[in-house]
């Protein structure tokens, strides 16, 4: 028998294991496997895809069964087009996964499957660091912590000599270890600069426990930390949800506590010879029983900021997508879009990302009505041209999807993300919007 790029109906791939051999079948290459007796069973479950596996230019490119990984949050690109992101696993303690594009399709592989414990479990994510080796933030570490475990920073990269198989497990290194609750304890959301140094937040760590912004330097001897600044809580903001780097070297971020208003504030780092000043660019409004939970903070080329908060609309949560524009040495605060206040339901924007023209991207969902509910899904673009237009290049109706964790767009204008929800198994999926440009 001969097998070549094998794969299922919905896409995913067919892996085959010999009881005789040699066999001379090598990852998804062509070759041969043994004269022998197999069973080759489909899977006859019920299909639950949330969202239709196929829509126009909408397509779900794996379906995560809970085997190979569940609950993904997110996907990072290289400079291949590969995908790399996050799942839980039936093992509870997470998996790191690659999808590479083959003849046939999508091809998922297992990176690293973590061990729990001490050496790590649940992954938050991944980043790309200069040389396409994988950073992301896991449980574990340290166990000198309120919850126990206090966290850590992996470091993956492929193994010193060639993989002959599609299955080999990449060399996985904790470069970091948070050493108790007032260091940063739990940190994550991890940016990485041209230099290789990683950038982190802490949501509750730090000196006054209000959380903290970190880095992490490779040295001759391995890594070193150091807290750049600690949240009181005040004016200054708490509990920071994101950092970025910014194009003049200063670091961005937004925090969903304190300020003057008390719903967070977008902040601005400054260094200034071994310390880091903060500035407050914007304060963001509170609303009564809703947490701002500002993310997704980007900058583009001209230095503006862009990101998102949630407020209270007439009675339930609406995301607000606004930019912050510099002048004169100050902030210009400008509303792009916000979520219907008329609607009776949520309407939230989970996450968003920028394209190569300056235009933003992103997924929208919520739902509207009282008693009959009507659960909606878009994919949602934002286009510079005539003053920030609006628009739905994929909608769904009667649909409830979960997009989650960070966004990719490839050279050629696709879109991809995840789902933690939906998909063949409900277990949740990952996801192309092609053909936008």
């Amino acid at each position: 028998m001969n097998l070549q790029n094998a794969s299922v109906p919905d896409g995913d791939p067919a892996y085959w294991d010999e009881n005789s051999g040699p066999s001379q079948a090598v990852g998804n290459e062509i070759g041969t496997i043994p004269s022998e007796s197999f069973t080759i069973l489909g899977d006859t479950s019920p299909r639950n895809y949330c969202v239709p596996e196929q829509s126009g230019s909408f397509a779900l490119i794996h379906d995560f069964d809970g085997n190979d990984g569940a609950l993904p949050a997110g996907v990072a690109i290289d400079r291949a087009g590969n995908l790399y992101g996050a799942a839980q696993s039936n093992s509870q303690n997470g998996t790191i996964y690659k999808l590479a594009q083959g003849a046939y399709g999508w091809l998922l592989t297992t990176v690293y499957n973590f061990l729990g414990g001490a050496s790590g479990s649940s992954p938050q994510g991944v980043t790309l660091g200069p040389h396409d080796n994988l950073y992301g933030a896991a449980q574990g570490g340290i166990q000198n912590c309120t919850n126990g475990y206090c966290g850590l920073i992996f470091d993956l990269r492929p193994g010193p000599t060639a993989c002959v198989t599609a299955m080999c497990s990449w060399m996985e290194t904790s470069i970091y270890n948070f050493t108790g609750s007032t260091d940063a304890a739990g940190g994550g959301a991890l940016v990485s600069d041209e230099a290789g140094n990683l950038y982190g937040v802490s949501g509750s760590g730090g000196a006054q426990q209000q959380g903290a912004v970190f880095a992490l330097t490779p040295t001759v001897g391995g890594w070193s930390e150091s807290i750049l600044y600690n949240f009181t809580g005040g004016g200054d903001g708490g509990y920071p949800t994101t950092v970025i780097v910014g194009n003049d070297g200063h670091l961005y971020g937004m925090a969903e506590n304190g300020g003057a208003s008390g719903g967070g504030v977008v902040f601005q780092l400054t260094r200034s010879g071994n310390s880091w000043t903060e500035s407050i660019l914007y304060n963001i409004p509170a609303s009564e029983y809703i947490a701002s939970n500002p993310h997704s903070l980007i900058q583009d080329s001209s230095g503006n900021l862009f990101g998102i908060h949630e407020y209270l609309g007439d009675t339930d949560r609406k995301g607000m997508i606004f930019m912050l524009s510099p002048s004169n040495g100050n902030w210009v605060y400008t509303e792009l879009h916000h979520g219907n206040d008329h609607l009776g339901g949520d309407d939230v924007f989970p996450n968003m990302t920028l394209d190569a023209a300056g235009n933003l991207l992103g997924t929208e969902t919520g739902y509207s009505g009282c008693m009959n509910t009507v659960d909606y899904a878009f994919i949602f673009e934002l286009t510079r041209a005539n003053g920030w237009q609006y628009s739905t290049p994929q909608a769904w109706d009667h649909t409830s999807w979960a997009p989650s964790g960070s966004l990719a767009i490839d050279t050629s204008g696709n879109l991809y993300g995840t789902t933690a929800g939906c998909g063949a198994h409900n277990q949740g999926a990952v996801w192309e919007l092609s053909g936008i440009r």
